[in-house]
Order: structure tokens, then C-alpha cells, then sequence
């Protein structure tokens, strides 16, 4: 599979992968030509919007637009999309043309009648939006990137990091053809108790010297590739009663085995004694409230009980036994790509398929489109710099078969899991953990300690301020979540250590 590649360079002009240079072509011009390809580029909203009005009265364009959120103005039908906008895809249907070679065609636009004269095939123009893979990158560098991931995994680009992801993970030899998705209502449950990112830092940091920072390696591939996931077809909604097997041998022998060889979240009775302020951060955030309390764990996260966290009891659990080879296959590819290309878009593209795992269950969907003439079926809204466009609601007729929200919820359980265990294990030998950053704990060390698999002393900061849990702050890393890394870099050193 070949695939034509325009990224628009600021200030350099537009690079086109058929000639491997920069062309003196418009945008507009090279979109007219057959059968089209990918446009890749940072902010491109802009460029396509005048690139539209350049294509006006030379066929039938359609510009597909995502819009986050959709605001209604009171008294009127009329809608308007604020926030994020992202032309999503281009296709061009080109006017009827005579016949080279004599020959009567048929027409159907025409009630059935034949005539010299035939449509060529649709241009279609996939949009990548590289913003929402990676900011920061290259865009000619970070388009051939995931144009070669695509070609190696025998997909058709998608426009979406989440899009693109699903594709690469239903590509999988062992992604069956009658694979169904989890059930829904487990879902749905599931999707409410996810655990999400996991920072913390220790009540007393203010300010450190010599803080290793270690971090887990590819994680969410790490942790797919070696440890089972549940397959959709096992997940089940599971009833347990832990507290009345004691009596019963045979509901004694039951509950260890739902505990042990299944995987996925447990309605469970957890009782908790008074967590120590100094080592807080090292315990899950459903246990430091003292007492007995009913809470939806996660099975990795059973491994985090203590003598000050116990286990009393199981109603129910909603779990599946069957291991998921698909993603285990998946998972195999992508470390092997990002150990052959660790390019942070390469990363981005690849980590999205998990993501998709936690897809929302929608009865419909909504699609806009610019530039097509109004349609009956449609409704107006207003775009900026595009003006008047369409809004199509499509009922969804399908489920998506990718969605097992159970699976990703065990990957992200596991994730905060191994890091309180290793900072855990760290405070045990004597080295004091700063903080707990999701896949990467910060701990006071000097000489380095032998470190489990999967984690690897990544910087050595000099200098450790405490900002907010999820904040690394020093002069040689800053991770400040939704700030782009130069910026933020420059905003750290010039606001904060000076």
C-alpha cells in the first residue's frame, strides 16, 4: 500500500512524498489530483478553511469537521461548534466527463439513461491533525512516521490517534472475524470506576537534592505483553458471597480461584486502619479512609494489601478468565516498533489502541460537514472561518467490537499497582520516595539499587521543587501537564527556579 503524503511547512512550503521534496504547487491544486492521500500538518484548521474557498465552482467538496462541543443559542434552531476544530477528512466528486472510448455508459443520476459520459473516482485526502499525536515534532518527519507504521501493519490511515489505534489493533492475526465486544452494561460500570492516572507526593516534599526519577519503560505495552487481559467473550457479571463461604467448603474453594484466574474489578469489602501521614502516598486513594467500607477494587490492586489494609469480603465481581491474544499480539508489534523507531509519535500512535478499549457506547454519533449543498436530512450550524456547514446525526448500527473497558481498567490498575509497590520497596531499603508520578516514582538516591524488570533510572535531578502531585519541577526535567514541552521549560526557568 502506497499513499501520497502533503505536509504544509511553515515558512518552507509543501512536501510532497511523490517527488521526496518541496513542490511549488498550491494546496489547492494538488488536492484536485487523483485519487489523493494523506495531508499532514500542525494547525491546518486555518490553511484548509482558505484552501475551500480557493476550491470553490471546481466540483463537489466536502469538508469533514470535528467540533468538541456544540453550543445552542437561545430562541433560534441555529447551533454553533466552539472549542477544538479539526478537519477530519477531504473528498472531492469530480463532474461528469465524456467517454475516451466511444462507449455508452450508464448514468443513474440520470433516471437510467445511457450516455457518453462517466464520474472518475472520489479524491479522498486523509487529515492528520499532528497536534493531537505529538506536538512539537517535525511534521514532514512525524507524517512519514506514521504513514511507514501504517504500511507495515497493512492499514489505511486513519484521521485520529484513537482511529488509527483501533485499526493497527484489529489488524491483529488473532483478532477473529466473530470477536464480539464486552457487554455493554459491565461497561458502562466499569467505565465509572476506572483509576485513572495515579499522583502523589509525600505530605512533607517541598524541596530536594539529588532525586533519581524512575520510570517505567513503554508501560501499558510492557504490562499488556506480560500479563493476561480478559477476553471480551469471558467477561461476566460474577456473584460471590465471600462472607458466608467459611462454612461452605465448596464456596471456600470457589473464591480464591475468582481472586487468583480472573482479572478485572471486585465489589469488595475493605477494611482500613490509620495510614500513617508519612507513607500516604503509597497507598491507593480508597484506602486511607479509616474504617470498614464497600469499594470496587481491581484485581492487581488486591496485591497492595497490607496489615493495615485488609480484604473481609466479595459480592460480586465482573471478570473474565480467558486470556486476550489479540492484544498480547498487538502489544508484541508495537515494542518491537518503538525499539525499532523510538520517535514520540511512533509512541502516541501506538499507545492510542488502548484508549480505544474504553470507547463510550453512543446510540448515535454526529458528523459536520462543509461545503456539500444543504440536505433535507441536515441541520444547520456555524463553523468558524468556514462559515455555514451541516450537521448529520448518524444512528449507530453497530456496537464497536473493540470495546472492553474491563481490559483497560486492569491495564491502568496495574500500572499504578507496580509503581506503590516498587516505591514501597524502595522506602524498605532505606531510600526516601518524593513521589509517585503514575508510571514514575521519584525516591532520594544516591547510588543506584538493582531495579525490577520493565523500570530503568531514567534522569538524575539536581534540584526537586514540590508543585501539584502530577508535576515534575527541576532544572533538568519539568513535566507540566498540558504545556507543551519547550514552553513549559522555558515558563519553569525563567517563573520558578530563578
Amino acid at each position: 500500500m502506497t499513499e501520497r503524503l502533503i505536509v504544509p511547512v511553515a515558512y518552507e512550503g509543501i512536501h510532497d512524498s511523490r517527488l521526496g521534496s518541496y513542490t511549488d504547487q498550491l494546496l489547492h491544486d494538488i488536492m484536485l489530483e487523483s485519487p489523493g492521500g494523506v495531508i499532514a500538518g500542525y494547525g491546518l484548521y486555518k490553511l484548509l478553511s482558505i484552501t475551500r474557498e480557493a476550491l470553490q465552482g471546481k466540483g463537489e467538496w466536502s469538508f469533514y469537521i470535528h467540533g468538541d462541543k456544540r453550543k445552542v443559542k437561545v430562541g433560534t434552531r441555529d447551533r454553533r461548534v466552539v472549542g477544538p476544530h479539526y478537519v477530519e477528512r477531504v473528498s472531492y466528486r469530480p463532474p461528469l466527463v465524456r467517454s475516451n472510448n466511444g462507449e455508452w455508459e450508464k448514468d443513474s443520476s440520470k433516471g437510467g439513461q445511457k450516455r457518453k459520459r462517466y464520474r472518475p473516482l472520489t479524491v479522498k485526502w486523509i487529515v492528520w491533525n499532528l497536534e493531537l499525536f505529538m506536538p512539537g515534532c517535525h511534521p514532514v518527519e512525524a507524517g512519514e512516521r506514521l504513514l511507514r507504521i501504517c504500511q507495515r501493519r497493512s492499514i489505511n490511515p486513519k484521521s485520529t490517534p484513537g482511529a488509527l489505534g483501533s485499526a493497527m489493533l484489529r489488524a491483529s492475526s488473532e483478532w477473529k472475524k466473530d470477536r464480539q465486544p464486552a457487554p455493554f452494561f459491565i461497561s458502562d460500570i466499569a467505565r465509572k470506576h476506572l483509576p485513572g492516572n495515579y499522583y502523589e507526593h509525600k505530605p512533607s516534599f517541598l524541596k530536594a537534592k539529588r532525586v533519581t526519577l524512575f520510570d517505567q519503560a513503554a508501560a501499558h505495552h510492557n504490562i499488556v505483553n506480560s500479563i493476561p487481559l480478559p477476553d471480551p467473550s469471558s467477561v461476566r457479571r460474577r456473584g460471590i458471597n465471600m462472607q458466608r463461604a467459611e462454612g461452605d467448603p465448596k464456596r471456600m474453594k470457589r473464591v480464591p480461584r475468582i481472586l487468583e484466574n480472573h482479572w478485572g474489578l471486585l465489589h469488595a469489602k475493605i477494611e482500613c486502619d490509620t495510614i500513617p501521614r508519612e507513607v500516604s502516598h503509597l497507598y491507593p486513594r480508597w484506602a486511607r479512609d479509616k474504617g470498614t467500607h464497600w469499594r470496587m477494587v481491581w484485581t492487581p490492586e488486591l496485591r497492595l494489601l497490607d496489615k493495615r489494609v485488609r480484604l473481609l469480603g466479595v459480592s460480586s465481581a465482573f471478570t473474565g478468565y480467558k486470556p486476550d491474544i489479540a492484544l498480547l499480539e498487538y502489544s508484541d508489534f508495537a515494542l518491537r516498533e518503538i525499539e525499532g523507531d523510538p520517535n514520540p509519535v511512533v509512541k502516541a500512535a501506538l499507545h492510542a489502541a488502548y484508549g480505544s478499549l474504553a470507547a463510550r457506547t453512543r446510540k448515535e454519533y454526529e458528523i459536520i460537514v462543509a461545503g456539500r449543498e444543504q440536505s433535507s436530512m441536515s441541520e444547520k450550524v456555524k463553523l468558524p472561518l468556514f462559515g455555514e456547514a451541516q450537521s448529520f446525526t448518524i444512528p449507530r448500527v453497530k456496537r464497536p467490537l473493540i470495546q472492553n473497558v474491563i481490559a483497560y481498567g486492569v491495564i491502568q490498575a496495574e500500572q499504578t499497582t507496580r509503581s506503590i509497590e516498587f516505591g514501597r520497596s524502595l522506602e524498605a531499603e532505606g531510600y526516601p520516595v518524593l513521589q509517585v508520578y503514575a508510571d514514575a516514582v521519584l525516591a532520594g538516591v544516591s547510588q543506584l539499587p538493582f531495579t525490577p524488570d520493565g523500570w530503568i533510572a531514567k534522569h538524575l535531578l539536581d534540584d526537586l521543587v514540590a508543585g501539584a502531585p502530577n508535576q515534575i519541577i527541576s532544572e533538568t526535567v519539568q513535566r507540566l501537564p498540558g504545556i507543551h514541552g519547550v514552553r513549559r521549560r522555558a515558563m519553569v526557568l525563567k517563573r520558578v527556579l530563578s
